[in-house]
């Protein structure tokens, strides 16, 4: 627990242990009638006194008891208070990241599967599953119902063709590419922006069935598909030499950022929920929009439209100035109204490291370090002890890494909503801050090990499943529980196997980090070379994509595909490979 006292310029923070012998740790804020005093208590065991949210409830009764001590029993509580100078409140979160992990330690990283074996997966599951050829497009899920049919964004849509273009088989590749068609054919409305959703052939609104939100559109999703668009395009003009982007995908995809620059100059924000057929804004506020910046700047850079730039980097400076200031970002999520959320940061925060890397200005830089930071207090730090009885016990889950979704959904998830968390490698590269190197290492690795396989299944899912949820708390299922579900952690696990580098060397400085499930030992740093030895401690073979440069390479912009016949090694499962790279 924490707070900013702008009045005294100071901050606080209280750490403790997530549970005791007497099961959880309660952590409690509590005014007095006057709010002239505030109370912050840890209780061991954790009890709710009469009420306890539950599945977005607040008046679900309390189960909770307390602990009956008899003579000589004893528990300890340990919790480590800091108090320090805090003028503004990104000083809460800049001091956060330095303490983290002082209670708990770090988790233990558990080689489990390879990128490339979850890959394969993955991408038998999705064209065995999520292939719908009565419409030739990729399904999100896994039930007859319009939110697991057509999603244009968020979850899956025009978001899970690109690792499938990017890595995927000639069969794979060719239903990802006709999914365009689909798009441009029935998909987008009259205002540019996109329909929705899509099921069965009828349009439907974002409102979750409400009578009157049939018009209504979650922003977030034509954000997401502008952006996931034109990294699509970049892709296949490196892939295939002189590819040229077919008129009606051009046209179509010419629509969505002009309507987007209409909004703007209109209303000075992107909103929320628009009208699809208007472009009215219908909601307002919220950071739902935050990808649109990154989806605008690449935009602009790919059909030399300078207006698209000037409008992201108003919108991203505004963004800054009415969330990241005050330390919170909200309406990423479509079903959650205007919570904060984790969605929301990290767009953000990957549309701020986009202009980075296209203007070259620092002040992106600054921002985009600043909400790194504040991003980085929804990763669990630490590997929460499942009971050894649940679906997450027996197998041994570990936690740290995964990300706490949303106030109102209070489970952690398996990764970024719906993405690989390239941006924080994005900002090690051009900071060289060490700590955002550890935090995508820590959220990456920790994807795979939730994906159900055949040897190992996670729950009642067949093969190729992921679920959403990593249960630390009741909220809805009970803790280290998942439901029967496949979900849009798949995707996220399908971006990572492209964007972020199974092994990452900085010969001239000796760096040798991992990502993937393997390890990695330095044996040699000579004058001339480093060696080192790749071991694969897997049952399954893993084919590790490579990422070396050196120290001053970092300054070069990254870019989008990068990873894109980039130097692969093959290590067999239980074997090891002798790597050398030449220094200077």
């Amino acid at each position: 627990m924490g707070f900013q006292s702008p009045e005294t310029g100071s901050g606080f923070w209280l750490l403790t242990d997530p549970v005791t012998p007497l099961g959880d740790v309660g952590l409690m804020v509590e005014e007095n009638d006057s709010r002239t005093q505030v109370t912050f208590a840890v209780l061991a065991p954790c009890v709710r006194e009469d009420w306890r949210y539950y599945a977005m409830s607040t008046a679900h009764k309390s189960e909770d008891r307390g602990h009956d001590f008899e003579t000589g029993d004893r528990v300890r509580l340990r919790f480590r208070l800091h108090f320090f100078q805090c003028s503004e409140i990104q000083g809460l979160f800049d001091r956060f990241r330095e303490i983290r992990k002082d209670i708990t330690g770090s988790g233990k990283q558990v080689q489990q599967l390879p990128f490339s074996a979850a890959w394969r997966i993955l991408e038998e599951k999705y064209n065995r599953e999520n292939w719908k050829e009565e419409g030739g497009y990729f399904r999100v899920g896994d039930s007859d119902s319009p939110y697991d049919d057509w999603q244009v964004g968020w979850e899956s849509g025009m978001l899970a063709t690109h690792p499938l273009i990017f890595e995927g088989s000639s069969l794979s590749r060719q239903r990802a590419l006709r999914n365009f068609g689909f798009l441009f054919d029935k998909g987008t409305g009259k205002s540019g922006f996109f329909h929705g959703v899509i099921y069965k052939g009828e349009i439907y609104g974002d409102g979750f069935g409400h009578p009157h939100t049939r018009n209504w559109h979650l922003i977030r999703k034509s954000a997401d598909t502008l952006g996931s668009l034109i990294r699509q395009y970049m892709l296949l003009e490196r892939q295939e030499p002189g590819w040229k982007i077919p008129e009606p995908w051009a046209k179509g995809t010419l629509a969505c950022p002009d309507a987007f620059v209409r909004l703007w100059k209109r209303y000075g924000q992107f909103g929320q929920f628009v009208d699809v057929d208007t472009g009215d804004i219908l909601v307002g506020g919220s950071c739902c929009g935050s990808p649109a910046p990154a989806g605008l700047a690449l935009a602009s850079q790919y059909f030399h439209r300078g207006e698209y730039l000037d409008v992201a980097e108003q919108s991203a400076g505004s963004y800054y100035t009415k969330f990241v200031r005050k330390g919170i970002t909200t309406g990423g999520p479509g079903e959650i109204l205007q919570c904060p959320d984790q969605e929301s940061a990290y767009a953000l925060l990957e549309s701020f490291v986009v202009l980075y890397e296209i203007t070259g200005h620092s002040r992106w830089l600054d921002m985009a370090t600043q909400l790194a930071n504040q991003f980085a207090t929804w990763i669990i730090p630490y590997d929460y002890p499942f009971p050894a009885k649940t679906t997450f016990g027996r197998l041994d889950m570990r936690s740290a890494g995964a990300i706490i979704a949303n106030v109102q959904n209070k489970h952690g998830s398996p990764g970024v909503c719906t993405h690989s968390g390239v941006a924080l490698f994005k900002l090690y590269r051009a900071n060289g801050d060490r700590f955002f190197l550890d935090l995508i290492r820590e959220t990456a690795h920790n994807l795979p090990q939730y994906l159900s396989r055949g040897d190992r299944p996670v729950g009642d899912m067949p093969p190729g499943w992921m679920n959403e949820r990593v249960e630390i708390n009741d909220w809805n299922e009970p803790k280290g529980e998942i439901f029967y579900g496949s979900c849009w952690c798949e995707v996220s696990l399908m971006f990572t196997c492209i964007e972020i580098p199974g092994l990452y060397v900085q010969p001239d400085t000796g760096l040798v980090c991992t990502f993937d499930h393997l390890d990695a030992t330095l044996e040699e740093l000579g004058e001339k070379s480093l060696r080192v030895r790749v071991t694969n401690p897997t049952k399954f073979p893993g084919t590790v994509k490579l990422l070396v440069e050196d120290s001053h390479d970092m300054r070069k912009p990254l870019g989008e595909n990068t990873l894109w016949n980039c130097r692969k090694i093959d290590v067999l499962a239980g074997s090891s490979v002798p790597l050398t790279f030449k220094r200077g």
